[in-house]
């Protein structure tokens, strides 16, 4: 570990979405205290398609139901972590089992699972071959420094895929090297 002496001081930190409390938060708001005293460190976590309009339909439509349902003063107006991936999975679920020859098959219906291709609440849904989600997108965040509340504060310096060659980066990181 860094505080060990094993890694050298300039050491850039990579994380998963785990580690971004701010796009990700931690369900008791404490955010991610545990990560030492040290700038610089990157995380990397699947873009959110907030901006697309499948989304913000169902949004909205989470917001309808909520307020039909009495609960419209307390309406979450925001999907919380993961949800939008939760819905884009059910829908790819329900689709292989209804469009495969033989929903029984389980062969079959990963076959049927394989040509999925639909604008979802959390993006684009395909796969590739081997099952991984076709082209995802990936923000690239930086903790800039903790806040007064001990939690870290991330700032969006770009973005990558698994299929691009280059790195869409800003904020002042546009000088970095990206691997």
């Amino acid at each position: 570990s860094y505080e060990s002496g094993l890694l050298p001081p300039d050491t850039i930190w990579v994380g998963t979405s785990d580690w971004i409390d701010n796009i990700f938060p931690d369900e008791d708001g404490q955010g991610n205290t545990w990560l030492p005293e040290i700038p610089g460190f990157f995380g990397v976590g699947l873009k959110r398609a907030t901006d697309k309009p499948v989304h913000r339909k169902f949004v909205e439509s989470w917001v309808e139901y909520q307020c039909l349902n009495g609960a419209c003063e307390s309406a979450l107006t925001e999907l919380p972590t993961f949800a939008a991936e939760t819905v884009d999975a059910i829908r790819t679920l329900v689709w292989g089992l209804v469009n495969a020859n033989d929903h029984r098959n389980g062969a079959d219906v990963v076959e049927t699972l394989r040509s999925v291709k639909f604008d979802g609440v959390s993006g684009r849904v395909e796969f590739t071959i081997i099952g991984d989600r076709k082209d995802p997108v990936y923000n690239i965040v930086n903790a800039k420094g903790r806040r007064p509340d001990g939690t870290v504060e991330w700032q969006i310096v770009g973005s990558t895929s698994t299929t691009n060659v280059s790195v869409d980066l800003y904020n002042g990181y546009k000088d970095l090297c990206w691997a």
